[in-house]
């Protein structure tokens, strides 16, 4: 049976999410920041679950920026009731978002009941740390600082970098961009290091849940990279977690064949565990 989550519902919901919080997280922060229904943010959406013998087997929520996230605790079965679930929502599927097995299987059906085609897909190597209060600081770190509202200009030139390099295709208009990013900055979710007053790499919270947050974002442009820009902003990023939010675990993924950025979040401690799916198109 499929259900609406509503607010007298989250309880249970997050239960269920909380077992599986490495491939939770965004549906998390989003019950945290936006609630259950569909508003004006791009990560907004209507929460649906599936109910069997009165266990919730999964939550999805497609959200104002057309991306499906969903948790359905590894059952690709569940795909189908999903996807047509979806059919029933004022927006259009654009993307999935999920552990891999099951956001494949969603995609696979999306694309042959809307007519969707690819234009990027990705098998992402999931990592998680354990945060430590004794981080060693970086060669650099005195460039890093948390970003700001009034660096959204900035930001903005390089997420958009971030996401053409990587083939991904940019969410929402520059007004929607610049409210999510006031948001989360004004949260301190957002670290960059700058050269001249010149912001040159980037990195942050894509989603936050009570101890843990996901990271995402993390981009120097190449004619910045091999200089330790990357490592001083992350280790700036593990320091605060602990220091100011007082988070106690990481999580992040990246391609499979980035081996660049693999071997920084090796070397900070990181450790991999499964596979993310993204999955884009039109």
């Amino acid at each position: 049976m499929i259900v609406d989550v509503t607010d007298a519902d989250v309880l249970l919901a997050t239960a269920f999410l909380e077992r599986h919080p490495e491939t939770s997280l965004l549906l998390l922060s989003t019950f945290r920041a936006f609630g259950t229904r569909l508003g004006d943010s791009l990560y907004s959406g209507n929460v649906k679950a599936i109910v069997e013998g009165g266990d919730i087997q999964a939550v999805w929520c497609l959200t104002r920026s057309g991306n499906l996230v969903a948790q359905a605790a590894g059952r690709a079965d569940l795909a189908r009731p999903i996807v047509e679930a979806c059919a029933e929502e004022p927006i259009a599927i654009r993307g999935v978002l999920g552990e891999w097995h099951v956001s494949e299987a969603i995609w696979t059906l999306a694309c042959a009941a809307y007519g969707l085609t690819s234009t990027f897909v990705s098998k992402e190597a999931s990592y998680r740390l354990e945060l430590s209060p004794q981080v060693t600081a970086a060669p650099g770190e005195s460039q890093v600082r948390m970003l700001t509202g009034a660096d959204y200009p900035q930001w903005d030139r390089l997420s958009l970098a971030f996401l053409d390099e990587q083939h991904l295709p940019a969410q929402g208009t520059p007004e929607q961009r610049q409210a999510a990013f006031i948001r989360s900055s004004g949260l301190g979710h957002w670290w960059g290091a700058f050269d001249e007053g010149r912001l040159r790499s980037l990195a942050g919270y894509v989603a936050l849940y009570r101890s843990i947050a996901q990271i995402g974002g993390v981009f120097t442009p190449p004619e910045w990279r091999r200089g330790g820009l990357s490592r001083a902003v992350m280790t700036r990023v593990l320091r605060d977690s602990t220091a100011v939010h007082g988070l106690e675990r990481l999580f992040l993924f990246t391609g499979e064949a980035n081996v660049a950025a693999r071997r920084l979040y090796e070397s900070l401690g990181f450790e991999p565990f499964g596979h993310y799916g993204l999955f884009f198109g039109g």
